[in-house]
């Protein structure tokens, strides 16, 4: 199937223009008082340059997903701004979740950037620099002979690894690479 479209009925020589729509595929239900649009995927052109074009997907009457001409998709927007735009609304404010068979949810990303992930294994996080050597490690098993918390310092990490600030950005104490407590004391 194509779709063509121009501004003028006749010829067909006329230059599309900004938001006109390529065309689309509409989908219907009846709800007893006659058909309505379910879900529609639409084409529609995003600035003055006729080869720009999105790709709308909605369904009961708003646009859930969009395909930038660029590249960029928006999930919950229609202007995203990266390679994949997650905006959550008053209602939906799970972003990204990650469930079990079950349903339970395993991983959570939500709408204020709030990470929920519920620890059924050893190793609650790991995260590891660009070769794959853990740099801060959480794990939650009780009987583990690991420590709880486990940062490790990189070859030339010369900054301390933990530094504990005030709301005001105050250095009030560190833990330094080598293994050294620093506390910031003030009499009072």
């Amino acid at each position: 199937i194509k779709f063509r479209t121009s501004q003028q009925d006749t010829a067909g020589n006329a230059a599309t223009t900004i938001s006109n729509n390529y065309g689309g595929l509409e989908f219907y239900g009846n709800n007893g008082s006659g058909f309505v649009i379910a879900a529609a995927i639409e084409a529609q052109q995003q600035n003055s340059t006729p080869t720009n074009g999105n790709l709308k997907f909605s369904t009961a009457g708003t646009e859930r997903v969009r395909i930038q001409y660029d590249g960029n998709v928006g999930i919950g927007t229609t202007t995203p701004a990266g390679l994949l735009t997650l905006q959550g609304t008053a209602t939906v404010k799970d972003l990204f979740r990650v469930s079990s068979t079950t349903g339970a949810t395993i991983f959570n990303l939500s709408w204020y950037g709030g990470i929920v992930q519920n620890i059924s294994s050893t190793t609650a996080v790991n995260i590891q620099n660009g070769s794959g050597v853990p740099v801060f490690t959480v794990d939650t098993t009780q009987v583990s002979t690991n420590a709880g918390i486990e940062i490790t310092a990189g070859a030339s990490q010369t900054g301390n690894l933990i530094d504990l600030r005030s709301a005001a950005g105050a250095f009030l104490s560190g833990f330094t690479a080598d293994g050294g407590l620093l506390l910031n004391t003030a009499s009072t």
